[in-house]
């Protein structure tokens, strides 16, 4: 019966939390927030790599990277239409017990403009997910390994697993619209993760079950003037009885400057745990940003306000255009 409690705090703790990857720069890692979202993009190709660093004051940090790829789908021609497929690669690695999560992620998208102009378009995507996960239990405490008054590492604790290892398929749905409304554009989206349901035990139990994850963003882009544009938001996420509230807005100033094109400021925050502060810079066609979540919830005591350090990076390119040799013209003859 331990055994069972066991697995069930565990999943109960990590497995709905943070099995999850996510970023507090959600709109820096695109297909990770919806899968609608593949292939989106004024260029050819895009490649996108995020990195998190969490709660290293409170036990041993949560590390997570990811890493992605999306195109177009030039080869099928349907008319004011697109398709759009990518590859993502997520790891995850958390607490003492190295609970690691790695995923494999195809998703494909669909992309149909509903007016001539391009101005409002309805997207599609689902994607498939392949799960590897692991856990060392040596490095986990356990209560019978107390005599009383110190911990003794080398006391038997009396807890037999089977199995430190699972993987799994998970599947996910998404739906995106872009329009624009007196010149401003705005893009909303919601998705469904793990249709599935797949079991997350690694103890055989059929009812340790990943609950499925509701996902729901809008924002929009309002120009300033000229130079200065502002890209407020929100997302709302609901797995289980748990959920999360994020609201904000990025600051964008445009540079007149051949190298460094734009500078960004954000600020965001998710509601009753952290105040999201970063900054961002386009260089040529490579987007960085740097951000930085200062908690503010119950964990304070233990965090004293410092939460996760994040990095991102988006570049953007185009099919090189094939290169053609001058036409060579005789010259006149002058007498």
């Amino acid at each position: 019966m331990r055994r069972i409690f066991f697995h069930i705090a565990l999943f109960l703790t990590c497995g709905l939390t943070a099995q999850d990857i996510h970023f507090s720069q959600h709109n820096a890692s695109p297909i990770n927030l919806n899968p609608a979202l593949t292939g989106y993009f004024d260029g050819d190709y895009r490649m996108v790599m995020n990195n998190r660093n969490q709660w290293q004051s409170v036990t041993v940090p949560f590390r997570t990277f990811s890493a992605s790829f999306d195109t177009k789908i030039t080869g099928i021609k349907v008319p004011k239409s697109f398709f759009g497929a990518g590859l993502l690669l997520n790891t995850d690695i958390e607490g003492d017990s190295d609970f690691g999560t790695t995923q494999i992620r195809v998703p494909l998208s669909y992309h149909r403009y509903l007016k001539s102009d391009s101005t409002m378009a309805v997207s599609g995507g689902l994607a498939i997910t392949y799960n590897m996960q692991s856990i060392n239990y040596n490095d986990l405490y356990y209560g019978s390994q107390y005599n009383g008054s110190v911990y003794n590492p080398e006391l038997p604790s009396y807890e037999f697993f089977n199995e430190n290892s699972l993987s799994y398929f998970d599947f996910e749905f998404g739906a995106c619209l872009s329009w624009q409304y007196n010149g401003m554009p705005f893009r909303s989206g919601l998705s469904l993760n793990h249709l599935n349901k797949p079991r997350i035990s690694f103890d055989g139990l059929e009812n340790l079950k990943l609950y499925r994850k509701f996902n729901f963003f809008t924002n929009m882009t309002y120009r300033v003037n000229e130079n200065l544009s502002l890209f407020p938001g929100i997302l709302y996420l609901q797995q289980g009885w748990f959920s999360e509230f994020m609201f904000g807005t990025d600051l964008k100033y445009r540079m007149d400057n051949i190298s460094f094109k734009a500078i960004y400021f954000t600020a965001w925050f998710r509601y009753k745990d952290a105040a999201i502060l970063g900054m961002g810079l386009d260089y040529h066609r490579i987007k960085f940003g740097l951000s930085y979540d200062i908690n503010y919830s119950k964990l304070y005591v233990a965090s004293m306000g410092r939460g996760g350090l994040e990095l991102s990076m988006i570049y953007i390119f185009s099919k090189p255009k094939p290169y053609s040799l001058p036409v060579h013209q005789q010259c006149p003859v002058f007498m």
